[in-house]
């Protein structure tokens, strides 16, 4: 299919030595049921067989970015920069999207102007394509309150509009950990965080997600965005959010992986 000058939608894959996995993904959006698109796929310096895979593919959708190491936010800002459409989603390279994704997050921005960013479900699974019970928390519909407790909206969930994340700075690049969720409560500052309860994708989880791996961080960091929502906005409202992650913060890490594999979760 010959790419659109101005696509309804930019879909923006971050990659770093993801050569296994980003393939699937990449498919799972070429494969969208809503066509008129562009793939940016923004490699974050790999060394391993990324651009190999990437140049399998022969689609004038896609445009491949290669770059050199500058870690999540970075990467993400130097694609959000080359985005030609008003409409951006996100897709970890690890996960990928069923084929009725964009089609039904473009039907809700265009029905809802006050709507900045909309995300979905997702399935989880292990490395063996095995389900997970999810151990992230879900909430429907607008979440605007929600996203003070926690973060419902994975990267690889999210649609939104280009122009509000561009004013608000794009990505923060002060972050490792949380910047999803940073960029959420900041767009949710002057517009709606909509949540839509389908499962539209998959997200892998194993032991180099960041979630797994830099666990403590990403707490960390979560508390961190939150505390600058509170300062930014000038308001106590939403601190109790706080308490969880303090919480989570003093629970040893071993005592959380047990609880996690009698619920049937990603450790």
């Amino acid at each position: 299919m010959p790419a659109a000058a101005h696509p309804r939608v930019t879909v923006i894959i971050g990659t770093w030595n993801r050569a296994r996995y980003v393939g699937n993904a990449m498919r799972s959006i070429l494969d969208q049921t809503l066509d008129d698109l562009e793939l940016i796929v923004a490699d974050d310096g790999s060394t391993d067989e990324t651009a190999a895979v990437v140049r399998e593919f022969e689609d004038s959708r896609l445009r491949y970015l290669p770059g050199t190491h500058v870690g999540i936010s970075r990467n993400l800002n130097r694609a959000l920069a080359e985005a030609r459409s008003p409409y951006v989603a996100l897709l970890d390279s690890d996960d990928r999207s069923y084929p009725a994704r964009l089609e039904k997050q473009v039907a809700l921005l265009d029905a809802r102007p006050e709507v900045t960013a909309v995300g979905h479900r997702l399935l989880e699974i292990d490395e063996h394509e095995r389900p997970l019970n999810p151990r992230s928390s879900f909430a429907p519909g607008d979440i605007n309150a929600a996203l003070m407790r926690f973060n419902p909206i994975s990267n690889s969930a999210v649609m939104f509009r280009r122009d509000p994340v561009l004013a608000a700075g794009g990505y923060n690049e002060s972050y490792v950990c949380a910047v999803d969720w940073d960029l959420w409560l900041r767009l949710a500052d002057s517009g709606v965080v909509h949540m839509l309860d389908e499962v539209l994708g998959v997200r892998r989880m194993h032991s180099s997600n960041i979630s797994v791996s830099r666990e403590r961080e990403q707490v960390r960091a979560g508390v961190r965005t939150r505390v600058d929502t509170l300062r930014r906005r000038r308001t106590m409202r939403g601190v109790t959010g706080l308490a969880p992650a303090l919480l989570a913060l003093a629970t040893p890490m071993p005592l959380k992986r047990y609880r996690r594999r009698l619920l049937g979760q990603a450790e």
